[in-house]
């Protein structure tokens, strides 16, 4: 029987990188590194300028060296057609979207939630899904999926500062430091 595929859930902040590292070094397997970046528009991303930099001009070249495999996804929809959108159903139909509130994030749900939960149908049943939460971060750890999702950094007894410890070992923490 073959094994399940792994993917490593990718934002290329330390949890991330200190993630796909762990499984390098402790032999975890793993078949790509899934990374989901919102556009402001159709031709402008949403990240912040120099952490979009160091995404494509540094991890993405590095992972890739390593042998790791880079999925890029991207929404149909963008920041500015949600903020110039029409709000469709409601009490609120036909008004102007605007400015996204805190809590109600179209931005989240439709440019980045969205986008992973339609790549997420094409894997196979029983696919891993490697996720950047330390183990000192209990609730975040407590809504993982058994079985499903799996913290490496707590299997490996990691709290953030540990894993912003092995970025710095690995020679990636003044690129992380930018961006975090």
């Amino acid at each position: 029987m073959n094994r399940p595929k792994h993917i490593a859930s990718c934002s290329f902040g330390k949890d991330s990188l200190a993630t796909i590292l762990l499984a390098k070094e402790h032999g975890e397997p793993l078949d790509e590194a899934v990374y989901c970046e919102v556009m402001f528009d159709k031709g402008v991303s949403g990240e912040v300028p120099e952490h979009r930099d160091f995404i494509y001009d540094t991890a993405i070249p590095a992972l890739e060296r390593m042998g790791i495999k880079i999925i890029i996804l991207r929404s149909e929809k963008t920041y500015v057609d949600l903020f110039t959108g029409r709000v469709t159903r409601g009490p609120k139909k036909g008004m102007v979207r605007s400015f996204t509130l805190c809590g109600k994030c179209a931005v989240q749900r439709d440019c980045k939630v969205r986008p992973i939960q339609r790549y997420q149908k094409t894997l196979p049943p029983g696919t891993v899904q490697y996720i950047g939460i330390a183990k000192d971060e209990q609730e975040q750890l407590l809504r993982l999926e058994g079985g499903r999702q799996v913290s490496l950094l707590a299997k490996y007894n990691f709290t953030e500062q540990d894993a912003w410890q092995l970025c710095e070992d690995a020679n990636v923490i003044k690129l992380v430091d930018a961006v975090q």
